[in-house]
């Protein structure tokens, strides 16, 4: 009975493992980036940028459409200031990102904020994407999608929000995740949470997965389960950025 028990709490453990995590730690970082990431506090991302030129000179290189994104290659690895995200650090040999801030993120101010739908990736279009709308919440629970009317011929007949565009939305939060629970402590790629969404005449519904990225800051939609039961392929892309407060 007790190996039983034993055994039980074990497998518990591990399943909540697998959605409760603790971002890498900066203390890990060489030590110029250790000096870096202390000196942002309280810091404008334009200040930290002036520091940034100052300590490593002009980026290596600088990447991005519509954004700026500066990259200084470095021994130990890679350097990024991103106009909107800071700077972060990712390390050669252990493939590991670093925030060089500290940022808090409950779960529930990020998850009804406003979303934009893109096609998937078009191989025939150089793997662009197009984009086909926003979905924002009310301060209740209730959701509206805005079509984006010169993309209007890429949103197929049968998108439930092309249908629907106004209706009701339930959060339901997976085990070991509540909205106080920070974002920068979830795993990599776990579901947190689950919208399901209930059209404005209550006749039709769908739901849909939410997956956490701590990389890239992004909370994307992940599955679709329409009202018939069916689980089908994402066939277009919904992403929001973290609404994170720095510390």
């Amino acid at each position: 009975m007790k190996s039983l028990l034993a055994w039980t709490l074990i497998l518990l453990a591990f399943a909540s493992s697998r959605v409760i995590a603790q971002a890498p730690d900066v203390a890990e970082t060489p030590k110029a980036i250790q000096e870096l990431a202390a000196s942002t506090h309280g810091k404008k991302w334009a200040e930290v940028r002036s520091m940034m030129l100052e300590k490593f000179g002009e980026p290596s290189r600088v990447i991005g459409s519509g954004f700026r994104i500066e990259k200084w290659d470095l021994p130990e690895g890679t350097l990024t200031f991103h106009p909107m995200s800071g700077p972060s650090f990712l390390d050669t040999k252990s493939r590991k990102l670093y925030r060089l801030y500290q940022t808090e993120t409950p779960a529930g101010e990020s998850l009804l904020s406003s979303y934009e739908m893109t096609t998937l990736p078009d191989p025939k279009s150089y793997g662009n994407s197009f984009w086909l709308g926003n979905i924002k919440f009310g301060t209740g629970s209730e959701y509206q999608f805005t079509p984006q009317k010169q993309h209007l011929r890429y949103l197929p007949q049968d998108n439930f929000f092309h249908q629907f565009p106004e209706g009701t939305v339930q959060v339901r939060y997976v085990e070991s995740v509540k909205a106080s629970t920070l974002l920068e402590t979830v795993a990599e790629a776990a579901t947190i949470a689950h919208l399901e969404f209930t059209s404005e005449d209550g006749r039709a519904k769908a739901s849909y997965a939410i997956q956490c990225s701590e990389r890239s800051r992004t909370l994307t939609w992940v599955s679709e389960k329409r009202d018939d039961g069916e689980v089908k392929p994402m066939p277009f892309k919904m992403v929001t950025r973290w609404s994170f407060r720095r510390k």
